[in-house]
């Protein structure tokens, strides 16, 4: 069942108590890079690893002069890929400021990573809500008034449902009050929203562009969504700068 109270959902240019990692085994520059940056401006890095893994990534972390004071090792067992952006829980956030989240169905294939949103959950004491909606986080961008944004795969990914429960899914979950969807460019893989647009604040979003001399069908399509961004009048009762 959805939640009893008022919803928003909460937004990734919000202030940012944790950020949640995969890291591969061997923890490479990257990741070990990333946590040294992340460790001083977050409450703490949460990085998932497989059931005998930590030792292996504390490690790597030591070598690279990372210190473990605001990171959390959380032993998820298993998963199947380092996409914690799509498979992760989404949080939401009650009129009373109170965060639980959200864990949409993820690819049938991936049932480790799909099952890690409620078992966070459980382990940070956080109410979690399971709708039988099919979402990942790369396909979804929010403002703090409930406009919700995401590509055309929100709808063919959940054809067994007619596009006004769907809409009502995203509302009664989330609390998305009004859903923009923007046209999904050919041959990108995983349709996400994430791969071509993003908002960076209430009023702001940064939209990407393909040269129309080498790939004019997305130039095109890009400019439809600047078009249908552009005409929108969000919850807020803004127009967006794109």
């Amino acid at each position: 069942a959805p939640p009893h109270v008022s919803i928003r959902p909460w937004c990734e240019f919000e202030p940012t108590q944790r950020v949640i990692l995969r890291p591969t085994r061997d923890i490479g520059a990257f990741h070990t890079e990333l946590i040294k940056a992340l460790s001083g401006h977050v409450t703490m890095v949460s990085v998932l690893h497989s059931t005998g893994h930590k030792v292996l990534m504390k490690n790597a972390l030591h070598k690279a002069s990372v210190p473990l004071a605001n990171i959390e090792f959380l032993d998820v067992d298993a998963t199947d890929s380092v996409w914690t952006r799509d498979y992760g829980p989404i949080p939401i956030v009650s009129s009373e400021g109170d965060i639980a989240f959200v864990d949409f169905r993820y690819y049938h294939d991936r049932t480790h990573d799909d099952a890690v949103p409620t078992k966070l959950a459980a382990h940070w004491g956080t109410n979690v809500y399971r709708p039988t909606l099919g979402i990942e986080g790369g396909n979804l961008m929010t403002d703090q008034y409930g406009t919700c944004f995401a590509t055309e795969k929100l709808f063919t990914q959940n054809a067994g449902w007619s596009t006004a429960q769907v809409e009502q899914w995203t509302q009664e979950y989330l609390g998305c009050r009004q859903l923009v969807i923007l046209k999904r460019p050919e041959e990108l893989g995983t349709g996400h929203i994430d791969m071509f647009c993003k908002l960076m604040d209430d009023r702001t979003v940064v939209l990407g562009t393909y040269d129309p001399k080498i790939r004019p069908t997305n130039a095109a399509i890009l400019d439809e969504n600047e078009a249908i961004l552009e005409s929108v009048i969000t919850q807020g009762g803004e127009t967006l700068t794109v």
